[in-house]
């Protein structure tokens, strides 16, 4: 596994600027990850008596960490999206608070199952991705054979229902860059997409057809559609079939939602025989009376020349995804190029489209967060 981690630099937990840039591939990630973190010495800590590896001596260096450390690292790092930076810097970032989170966990063992251990857990690690914090939290119970007997209620599964291939290209981008994990692979918090690609009265068949199937996947939904759909949707609603707290519409076509500026630079390197004929002020004047695909067909087609919309949507979404990732990845690097995994990712070219989106990260991150390690219940 090759890994692209020039010039990016991190904060670890104790405020020390680590340089990532030389390190290539996962057994160098491993061994920059456990030549920084100073792991504490064994001192017989409350664990000691249930620890696996008793031969630890007083004053080495804990050996259970370092086992932990290494099975952690072994088998997260195939569930994270290691070409999005983002994700990758947020896990790496993860595996330094780990130890010491560990170290809490050893300390807190008589606790650890009772409601103040999550609150304790949130409160002193402030800065952590609560997604990890959990996923840690659970592979804790697995690798310590704890006091207690635990179960761990598992992650949710989230569907997504869109319009089109073009609407799936923009949201998984734009996820992935807000920390929204699982689009790439099939790990317990797994987010997957499906396409409606149905008009009128077909589409509300379809949407029942999903909801049937989100249903017997076990899985959480949400619907990310156009806005001439929510007709459909409130009958749905009105049926009980729905919970309106799942859907989201965009005001407009996607392609509406987009800085016009740069949809028409797009368009032009999509299909460079349409340069220069396109006036950016006569299109919003018409933008009032037509669609935006009507206005480019039209002017296509006064200039002799033949344009749909909605024959380069893809391609758009792809260029647009681009762009946006790149820049919400650039809004989270300080002054001094670390990436701030404690700051929210924004846009500045492409507020109006991320901020619309913004709302279903939150819900999904949420839901994704209410499980706890729990007592398990007497038979």
């Amino acid at each position: 596994m090759e890994l692209d981690l020039k010039d990016i630099k991190i904060q670890n937990s104790e405020g020390n600027i680590v340089d990532l840039g030389d390190v290539k591939n996962l057994e160098e990630l491993k061994r920059k990850i456990i030549d920084e973190i100073e792991f504490p010495y064994c001192k017989n800590c409350g664990f000691h008596p249930k620890c696996p590896i008793p031969e630890n001596e007083k004053y080495d260096n804990c050996k259970l960490l370092e086992g932990v450390i290494n099975r952690y690292i072994d088998m997260n790092i195939k569930s994270i999206s290691y070409k999005n930076k983002y994700s990758l810097v947020e896990f790496v970032r993860s595996c330094y608070y780990f130890a010491h989170m560990s170290k809490d966990f050893l300390d807190l063992i008589g606790i650890y199952t009772d409601d103040h251990w999550n609150w304790f857990f949130e409160s002193d690690h402030p800065h952590m991705n609560s997604l990890f914090s959990h996923k840690i939290l659970i592979k804790l119970s697995k690798y310590i054979d704890s006091i207690r007997n635990v179960e761990t209620r598992r992650l949710k599964k989230f569907s997504i229902l869109v319009e089109g291939e073009s609407d799936e290209i923009i949201l998984k981008s734009i996820l992935k860059s807000l920390g929204v994990l699982g689009i790439d692979f099939d790990i317990k918090n797994s987010v997957k997409f499906f396409i409606l690609e149905s008009k009128d009265r077909a589409k509300k068949d379809k949407i029942r057809s999903h909801l049937k199937r989100f249903r017997e996947l076990d899985s959480e939904y949400f619907m990310f559609l156009d806005k001439d759909a929510e007709e459909i949707v409130n009958e749905l609603i009105k049926e009980g079939l729905i919970n309106k707290e799942t859907v989201f519409f965009f005001e407009n076509e996607l392609e509406e939602e987009y800085p016009l500026n740069e949809l028409i630079i797009k368009i032009e390197s999509i299909k460079p025989e349409l340069k220069d004929i396109f006036d950016i002020e006569d299109i919003k004047k018409e933008l009032k009376n037509k669609p935006l695909k009507k206005i480019l067909s039209d002017v296509a087609y006064k200039q002799n020349k033949s344009f749909n919309l909605d024959g380069v949507k893809i391609q758009l979404a792809k260029l647009f995804s681009e762009d946006i990732s790149k820049e919400l990845g650039e809004s989270i690097i300080d002054d001094t190029g670390c990436h701030r995994g404690d700051w929210t990712p924004k846009s500045k070219n492409y507020s109006q489209i991320v901020e619309k989106i913004r709302p279903l990260v939150d819900k999904i991150k949420k839901i994704s967060t209410a499980y706890f390690v729990v007592k398990k219940q007497e038979d």
